[in-house]
């Protein structure tokens, strides 16, 4: 009895420690999206970086296995960091009628 209860407390603490981390890469994402908003609305970044930029963001973003070792179980909270990116930087070469 004292082993069932033992492990049912285990599997709870890592459920509530990967909900905390899902919740915490959630917020990432929402923080380097605006960033990356503010750094492309103050025209920082060259034309030419932004092209690599997107090109390097294009490949990484449906990297599902670097987002299942980074994430585990919520590898698609994480998707949506690299998804955001490139959604932004895509606007901006939109924007800037750059090449793809």
């Amino acid at each position: 009895m004292e082993n069932l209860v033992s492990m049912i407390l285990f599997i709870v603490i890592v459920g509530g420690i990967m909900f905390l981390f899902n919740i915490y890469t959630k917020f990432l994402a929402k923080l380097s999206s605006k960033q990356l908003q503010k750094k492309l609305e103050s025209g920082k970044i060259s034309d030419e970086k932004l092209i690599k930029l997107y090109n390097s963001y294009k490949k990484q973003k449906d990297n599902k296995l670097m987002a299942i070792l980074m994430s585990g179980i919520f590898y698609k909270s994480y998707l949506k960091i690299p998804q955001a990116a490139f959604n932004l930087y895509e606007q901006e070469m939109i924007k800037r009628n750059l090449p793809f």
